[in-house]
């Protein structure tokens, strides 16, 4: 029995699998016909893979490419949302930089009164109190001259008043009748994520940020 040599076929045909997806469309019919015919000359059953077969491979890839883009864009925007400075900074950041605004603003307040023997007017009287008195240089009836003893940044001032992470006015009463918790001090806070505070109780609101109580 004599052995069939291994049959390759015509390099022409061989090309149009690694033609792009265009030219392989345009030479759809020449290459069934030739491969029909290169099939039949070597004894073989003429089967040619339509261009649904010979495409799916890239259509495959295609679909993956975007698969990964989609997930990486979705990271991307997730990234955005939880960095710090950006405008949707979690609650949990916002809280804790409140916070750290009250506890400058009472060491500042403690300077004042240092310096001055009392403390500013409460907000409720002057709303303009807290940056007017600490943020700005003073100068007594004496000629003495106190530089700001505390700078707040632009994006913490609103209509001249000093406002906490949810764009709220801080709120600051020193004047005896007023303070009720920190007695002979003052009593500061902030209305907190929700902007409200009870009318009874102003600064102890459930998410109420004070400087009376351990939060």
């Amino acid at each position: 029995m004599v052995e069939r040599e291994s049959a390759q076929p015509p390099e022409r045909i061989l090309k149009i699998f690694g033609a792009p997806k265009g030219r392989r469309k345009r030479a759809s019919a020449l290459f069934r016909s030739e491969v029909s015919m290169w099939a039949l000359q070597h004894g073989m059953e003429p089967s040619v893979p339509d261009s649904h077969e010979l495409t799916t491979r890239t259509d495959e890839n295609v679909w993956s490419t975007k698969l990964c883009i989609a997930v990486l864009v979705g990271f991307i925007a997730l990234f955005c949302v939880i960095m710090p400075g950006s405008p949707k900074v979690p609650t949990r950041g916002k809280v804790k930089g409140t916070k750290q605004m009250l506890a400058a603003i009472a060491a500042a307040l403690e300077k004042y009164k240092e310096a001055f023997g009392g403390y500013p007017p409460d907000t409720s009287d002057d709303p303009g109190s807290l940056p007017r008195y600490l943020g700005e240089d003073i100068t007594t009836r004496d000629g003495k001259q106190h530089e700001p003893f505390l700078t707040f940044p632009q994006d913490t001032l609103k209509n001249n008043c000093v406002v906490d992470f949810w764009q709220t006015p801080i709120h600051f009463a020193a004047t005896p009748f007023r303070v009720r918790h920190n007695k002979g001090r003052f009593d500061l806070y902030s209305f907190g994520p929700d902007c409200r505070t009870p009318a009874d109780e102003p600064g102890n609101g459930d998410d109420d940020i004070n400087n009376w109580s351990h939060q």
